[in-house]
């Protein structure tokens, strides 16, 4: 069975992936999800064949969150020395990827062609400012040092990796 055991040092790779996992999963919940909830209100009220769009949407949105989920806890595992089989996380991360492109696919086709004809100028212009204000919130709640101190975090550990393996390469020498 092909297992996937990395340590903390032989597998930063790993640990760049659990961090970049973190930081797309901290930008998806503070910051795209509360957008998109806007915009699926407004889109929910117009009419009812728009509200089962919506619903779809919000359906398959909660699945893929749920893949992330499954995606996150393989990381973790693996982070944790834990033996995971190759299959086991292959078949995690391609079910994530599938449906991430299933939603974006679906909100590509069908939500934002609708939103374009049934919102009025109205409707955008509330839901530009209700994004401001929003995104000022966000600023205070200081999501944006937080990102950046995740990938600072994340450069930080792959230059220490590659000193490591570095010394350990001229030690061997």
């Amino acid at each position: 069975m092909n297992v996937m055991r990395f340590t903390a040092r032989k597998g930063w790779i790993t640990n760049f992936s659990g961090n970049s996992l973190s930081i797309s999963t901290s930008f998806l919940h503070r910051y795209l999800l509360p957008r998109q909830d806007l915009l699926f209100k407004r889109v929910r009220r117009s009419d009812a064949t728009c509200a089962k769009i919506v619903d779809k949407i919000v359906d398959k949105r909660t699945k893929t969150s749920a893949s992330l989920k499954a995606l996150s806890n393989a990381l973790r595992d693996i982070l944790n020395e834990q033996c995971v089989s190759r299959q086991t996380f292959d078949d995690v991360a391609r079910t994530f990827i599938r449906q991430a492109r299933d939603q974006v696919e679906l909100e590509e086709q069908r939500l934002f062609p609708i939103a374009r004809t049934v919102l009025s100028t109205e409707d955008w212009a509330d839901l530009h400012l209700k994004l401001r204000d929003e995104t000022l919130s966000l600023r205070n709640r200081n999501l944006k040092g937080r990102l950046r101190d995740d990938f600072r975090r994340i450069v930080r550990e792959g230059a220490e990796d590659r000193a490591e393996r570095s010394r350990l390469t001229q030690a061997g020498d």
